[in-house]
């Protein structure tokens, strides 16, 4: 098992942390947009090409350090399993909550702009941006910050601190509307934190977080 302390070096800011929360927060704003004023076809393509390219950037500058070197077999492997936790232990949260089981605001205003238009750039943000973004931020960024407060600790304690509480947070970014919904983001993202501290990948857990949107996402779009 590997420490992530060689993922943590570097200069943190909090005025970094800010900018990436603000990117969470406003960056599907453009493809909101283009749903709630009808815009073109054409201004949608573009938007959507915004958002691949946006992403490639983001990954060529953010991921450079993080290379994935499991091979292609075993990043299947690595995706499989993930996929399949994260899926079971929504089946099992489902089955423990039942009829008081809800969704939370980030969803419930996805499905409506979903349902008001399938927009491809609202898509190309969920699969492509939106998971680069927020590994970034709460599996490494916000939790190399988080980390300097446990210098005294065990290293490989506080890095599990520093992951587990950046999820916390992850979860809460994404509105719960009660325990269930919290217990969703939180079991997703908790994954995620798994994929990322056990294979030492921070670009393993950004693959798996998109694979998760697109087949949300294709599940939304039989649904709808």
């Amino acid at each position: 098992m590997k420490y992530l302390s060689k993922r943590f070096i570097g200069k943190y800011r909090i005025i970094g942390l800010i900018l990436l929360i603000l990117l969470i927060l406003f960056g599907s704003t453009p493809a909101i947009t283009s749903i709630m004023m009808g815009m073109s076809r054409d201004i949608v393509f573009i938007i959507t090409v915004g958002y691949a390219l946006f992403t490639l950037i983001f990954y060529l500058i953010f991921y450079r350090r993080h290379q994935n070197k499991m091979g292609v077999l075993n990043t299947l492997k690595v995706l499989v399993v993930g996929f399949v936790s994260i899926l079971t232990l929504s089946y099992l949260l489902g089955m423990i909550f039942g009829s008081n089981a809800s969704i939370s605001q980030n969803q419930e205003a996805i499905e409506n702009m979903l349902a008001l238009n399938f927009s491809p750039a609202l898509i190309a943000y969920m699969v492509l941006l939106a998971p680069a973004v927020e590994e970034y931020t709460f599996r490494e960024y916000f939790p190399g910050i988080i980390r300097k407060i446990f210098k005294k600790n065990d290293q490989n304690l506080r890095d599990i601190i520093s992951l587990i509480l950046a999820n916390i947070v992850f979860a809460l970014m994404h509105i719960p509307t009660d325990l269930y919904s919290f217990l969703v983001y939180f079991s997703l993202g908790f994954v995620l934190v798994m994929v990322r501290y056990l294979t030492n990948s921070l670009r393993l857990s950004a693959y798996l977080h998109s694979l998760w949107n697109l087949i949300s996402v294709v599940i939304l779009y039989f649904a709808l």
